[in-house]
C-alpha cells in the first residue's frame, strides 16, 4: 500500500478525533459560566473572581479544576466548573481564612469550617489571595452583633 493510500485512509479519522476534542471543549466551556458579581437573586456580591482554581479540598479526596468564587453578605461560594461541584459556606460557619503566597504568580487562599463537627476546608489558587483573605474576614466581622448590642441578638439585616 502506498503512502498516498495510508494518508486517504487517516485523514477520515484525524477528522473525527478533531471533531471530538472540538465537541469536549464545547461541553466544558458551557459548563464554565461567567461570573456577573450578583447572586441568583439580583443582590450584588461584595467580590467576584471568574479565575479561580481548587487545589485541594481538606480532609477528603477531590479532583482540582477551574472555577469561581464569590463572597456575598452572607456567604462565601465557589463553583467548579467541570466536573460540576459547588461549595457555599456561611460567613458564621467560617473558623479561619488564610493565604499562602507560594512565589511570584497567584496566590493560594484557604478557608477553613466546621461540617456536622468535622473539619472542612478548601485551597484555591487566584489573584490577590491576600486581599480575598481580608474581604472574607471584613464581611464575617460585619455578621457579629455590634458591642452595645444585647447578647444573643441577631446581626444586622444584609445590605
Amino acid at each position: 500500500m502506498s503512502s498516498g493510500a495510508i494518508a486517504w485512509l487517516l485523514l477520515p479519522l484525524a477528522a473525527m478525533v478533531a471533531g471530538f476534542l472540538l465537541a469536549v471543549r464545547v461541553v466544558v466551556r458551557s459548563a464554565s459560566r461567567p461570573v456577573d458579581g450578583h447572586t441568583e437573586a439580583g443582590r450584588p456580591a461584595l467580590r467576584a473572581e471568574a479565575k479561580v482554581r481548587l487545589v485541594e479540598v481538606l480532609g477528603a479526596p477531590s479532583v482540582g479544576g477551574r472555577g469561581s468564587l464569590l463572597l456575598t453578605d452572607r456567604d462565601l461560594r465557589f463553583e467548579r466548573f467541570f466536573p460540576r461541584r459547588e461549595f457555599r459556606i456561611e460567613l458564621d460557619r467560617i473558623g479561619n481564612v488564610s493565604e499562602e503566597s507560594p512565589g511570584a504568580g497567584d496566590g493560594l487562599l484557604r478557608v477553613e469550617w466546621a461540617e456536622d463537627g468535622e473539619p472542612a476546608g478548601i485551597r484555591l489558587r487566584l489573584p490577590g489571595a491576600a486581599a480575598w483573605a481580608t474581604a472574607i474576614r471584613r464581611a464575617r466581622a460585619s455578621l457579629e452583633p455590634s458591642p452595645g448590642s444585647p447578647p444573643g441578638s441577631p446581626p444586622p439585616p444584609a445590605r
